[in-house]
């Protein structure tokens, strides 16, 4: 039985360009042929103060040639809270959510159905601009939305999404068992502890048919996160298939059951 890892690079935008190229010098050190781009437009609102060349040099970046292959995905489009709240009042395990797994960037767990779709929509565009295709799938800044999402993305024919224990085949309904595992850097009681588990849930998740894995770019600020990062990915590849979400979505449609 065939068994798949599905890495991604999380927050593809100027702000992290640096961190970005790192990522990639140790997607090439340790041989990987697929990854999965996870595209924000405008993160932190930070696009409109971007310096004189910093814009062209993300742009020449996106474009150049590599020796892996990639799928983008629209991931958000600020990445971050918005000022005004227009859904209700959070459930309390919603509440528990947002304060202990992000800060300040559940972008949708705050918008009624009508914002969803504009934000939505303003992400597409974006997408579109930069990339000159259009996004297939979708993926909530810290996997965190309100039922809103889900619906909007069919309405608007995106293909899938996830959440932290499953990628969701939209036309279909049908969800894809697939754990992520992720490392945390914003405190070093997150730091530490996640380079802990990490690796102990490469293992205990080994015989699971689809396992992700997902970098952000502020883990390359921490050499010890990347060298554990680089432990986890090599361990995993000795026994797993690497996939895009295409991948995954071809063998949704077929007769195979993932």
């Amino acid at each position: 039985m065939d068994r798949y890892v599905l890495i991604s690079l999380h927050d593809v935008t100027p702000f992290h360009l640096k961190r970005l190229q790192h990522a990639e010098k140790l997607f090439k050190d340790l041989g990987i042929v697929n990854v999965n781009y996870l595209f924000v437009p405008d993160y932190h609102s930070r696009t409109p103060t971007l310096k004189p060349g910093e814009s062209e040099d993300y742009r020449i970046w996106i474009n150049q040639k590599r020796p892996f292959q990639i799928q983008w995905v629209l991931h958000g489009y600020t990445h971050k809270e918005p000022g005004t709240v227009t859904t209700g009042r959070l459930s309390p395990i919603a509440s528990l959510k947002k304060r202990f797994l992000t800060a300040n960037e559940a972008e949708f767990l705050h918008f009624d159905r009508q914002s969803t779709l504009k934000r939505i929509q303003q992400g597409r565009s974006s997408f579109v601009r930069h990339l000159k295709d259009e996004p297939k799938g979708f993926i909530a800044p810290a996997w965190l939305y309100n039922e809103h999402l889900v619906a909007c993305l069919k309405e608007l024919g995106f293909l899938f999404t996830e959440n932290h224990r499953s990628i969701q085949l939209l036309p279909k309904n049908r969800h894809l068992h697939a754990p992520v595992i992720t490392w945390a850097t914003r405190t070093l009681w997150r730091k530490y502890s996640s380079q802990l588990v990490c690796p102990v849930l490469s293992r205990i998740w080994s015989g699971q048919k689809v396992i992700r894995i997902a970098i952000h770019p502020y883990d390359f600020d921490h050499a010890s996160t990347v060298a554990n990062i680089r432990k986890v990915i090599s361990s995993v590849l000795k026994n797993r298939k690497q996939a895009l979400y295409s991948h995954l979505i071809s063998n949704g449609k077929s007769k195979k059951k993932l």
